[in-house]
């Protein structure tokens, strides 16, 4: 028995059915539904039940004294997940945290409250948590995005969290979301990919499939202009081969114009290349005589993270 499932409204009817007629189903039963979308074909997002709720995400409760402490964090790798799977969602989204998680990731925290206004935290605890110290997490109540954190919290961890000093504190965002431009282009893959912006930086995410281009005014010679950052590379769990690891990493052009790009890939212009392992090439595809060296390479320290700061004269 074959069952089109031809809108989302009659998953439910169907599969209430289904589980009432159990004993009376004696073939195999085949459930389908087209869910990716052909060439031209226009679907308006489903608005039934309640399209206005908040979505509220969170990670199955465990016993937090029998994980190691460099365990006890919302790391850069939990965040691209949660980042693969709130990308295209346009509902408000909640962040459901443990306390003695969120004490150690506030940097991880910031980034994503940075990204909209529609996205909060929760942070809850019970009596077994222990903190030692609460100054990230009060700096980041008395941050720009205070009024998006909400605590529930077991009494004692309340009342330290009352007694701490609360006064906003308003910081220059590290990262100015309108000075870039994000640009992506179709990929053949069911992994997410794409870029996301935040007031914190920005997160490319699954294959290269987009670039931000500057939307600044190039400095007139003889002014420099500065690029600099701090990388953090997270390798993906599905990614075993050393040869795809040593291609992975950073680009940036310096071009006098970007024409007619067709993929994130140009062909023109100074290429630099920060590598996943330490590798860093600059290339000059402009240069018309090869009267001198147009390529450097080099190599650092593999590290998870890597400051650069990019001169351009």
């Amino acid at each position: 028995m074959k069952i089109n499932v031809r809108s989302t409204e009659v998953i439910r009817p169907v599969l209430q059915h289904l589980l009432a007629a159990t004993d009376e189903i004696t073939s195999p039963v085949v459930l389908h539904a087209n869910i990716f979308r052909s060439p031209r074909s226009i679907e308006v997002r489903t608005q039934s039940y309640y399209p206005d709720a908040t979505l509220s995400i969170g990670w199955t409760k465990n016993n937090i004294t029998e994980i190691p402490l460099r365990h006890r964090k919302f790391g850069w790798r939990e965040v691209f997940k949660l980042l693969s799977l709130i990308k295209d969602v346009e509902q408000a989204v909640m962040i459901s945290l443990r306390l003695t998680v969120a004490v150690h990731s506030t940097e991880e925290i910031s980034f994503l409250l940075g990204i909209r206004d529609t996205i909060a935290v929760l942070i809850w605890s019970d009596d077994t948590d222990v903190i030692d110290d609460w100054s990230g997490l009060a700096s980041l109540r008395s941050g720009a995005y205070n009024q998006r954190i909400l605590f529930d919290l077991d009494e004692k961890h309340r009342k330290v969290l009352h007694s701490l000093p609360k006064s906003l504190i308003i910081t220059e965002y590290p990262y100015n979301k309108d000075k870039w431009r994000s640009i992506e282009f179709p990929y053949a893959s069911s992994t997410t990919s794409g870029v996301i912006e935040s007031n914190d930086g920005a997160a490319f995410l699954g294959w290269p499939n987009s670039f931000l281009v500057s939307l600044q005014i190039p400095p007139v010679f003889p002014k420099t202009q500065t690029v600099a950052g701090k990388l953090t590379f997270v390798r993906k769990k599905y990614l075993r081969e050393e040869n795809q690891l040593g291609k992975s990493g950073l680009v940036i052009y310096l071009v006098d114009k970007i024409i007619d790009v067709q993929s994130p890939e140009i062909d023109y212009g100074v290429k630099i290349f920060i590598g996943y392992k330490g590798l860093i090439s600059i290339e000059n595809r402009d240069a018309v005589e090869q009267q001198y060296q147009t390529r450097a390479v080099g190599q650092l320290r593999k590290e998870n993270c890597y400051y650069f700061e990019l001169i351009d004269r």
